[in-house]
């Protein structure tokens, strides 16, 4: 399974990462910036979405409200 993590924090991200790919095998693609398209986490495939809710320059909310009205990503769990 493929866990896509946006977070503008890079400590956090390597932890995520650490944690996720390492230690329990999921496929982990970490994306660090506020201004992430959908389309950024279309293409990294997840089954899914851990994202941070205060990102500097934008709101977590944003990208949830953003990839809740894409189709291809409607149905991916959301972790905020």
């Amino acid at each position: 399974p493929r866990i896509s993590v946006l977070n503008d924090n890079a400590e956090f991200l390597e932890l995520m990462s650490a944690i996720l790919d390492e230690d329990a095998g999921y496929e982990v693609t970490t994306l660090s910036e506020a201004n992430t398209a959908v389309d950024e986490l279309v293409a990294s495939e997840p089954d899914l979405v851990i994202v941070d809710l205060l990102l500097a320059g934008a709101s977590g909310w944003e990208i949830v409200a953003l990839a809740r009205a894409d189709e291809r990503l409607a149905d991916v769990p959301i972790i905020i």
